[in-house]
């Protein structure tokens, strides 16, 4: 009788031992994968500002007012599993730390009527949010520059150095700013331009593509893509996220 008791005990001490390793395994493998995924941040327009994915009080232009579906203007993305970014968050090998979009935002500064609208621009809002404290970043998507092109503000030269408040009220030094700003806060991170040729001027393109070679900053050009109201729509942010997915797997 003895022999059968320690042998049932030795039995479901064994199972024990199997399931608590078998925990173990589980949760240390979860670790990793937790570990393992690159954490990522966006400083973007409205082609990345979705209601609710954005710092509380940002301007989004995808599910206005939190209504999925109900956009800034006709689009046909009805939920925000079609962002480009949520299909990247998707895969399982990223984390988005903050998504710093602001629809209809510019580069640098914007005055209007003699007044500052500083909190909207890129320049605030990277100050902000992406200032090597308060988000952590292995990767940056900058993305941006439309605004800039469709409201016609000075686009300005390519400078490197010596911004002046002058300066930063135009397109390209404040975008150039905006990489030599991040470089520093986030040596370690890789910063990744996606620049939206389909709609930004030619001059502003061809800025922006000399800026991010002289700072050593890959650039994806995003193309013809999929627009309605001239946003990325379902297709639309499909092509962005394939274009982001290929240059990373090729990195």
């Amino acid at each position: 009788m003895e022999m059968i008791v320690r042998f049932r005990s030795t039995k479901k001490m064994a199972l024990v031992l199997l399931c608590t390793a078998g925990l173990f395994l589980m949760l240390f493998s979860m670790n990793v994968s937790a570990k393992g995924r690159k954490r990522f941040a966006i400083l973007g327009d409205s082609y990345s500002a979705y209601y609710g994915m954005i710092p509380k009080g940002y301007e989004c232009s995808y599910a206005i007012k939190g209504k999925d579906g109900e956009n800034k203007w006709p689009n046909n993305i009805n939920h925000v599993s079609q962002m480009w970014w949520y299909r990247l968050i998707k895969t399982g090998r990223y984390k988005m730390t903050v998504n710093c979009s602001y629809s209809g935002s510019c580069f640098g500064y914007i005055y209007k009527g003699g007044k500052s609208h500083n909190r909207t621009s890129y320049l605030s809002r990277m100050r902000k949010y992406l200032n090597g404290k308060r988000t952590k970043a292995d990767l940056i998507f900058v993305q941006g520059g439309t605004n800039d092109s469709w409201r016609k503000k000075p686009i300005g030269k390519v400078k490197f150095e010596k911004w002046t408040k002058k300066d930063l009220r135009k397109a390209l030094p404040s975008f150039s700013y905006i990489l030599n700003y991040l470089k520093k806060k986030y040596p370690k991170a890789e910063i990744v331009v996606l620049i939206n040729d389909k709609y930004i001027c030619s001059r502003l393109v061809r800025g922006m593509q000399s800026t991010c070679a002289y700072y050593q900053v890959p650039y994806i050009m995003l193309g013809n893509i999929s627009t309605q109201s001239r946003h990325p729509d379902k297709k639309g942010q499909k092509q962005i996220y394939r274009k982001v997915s290929t240059f990373l797997n090729g990195n």
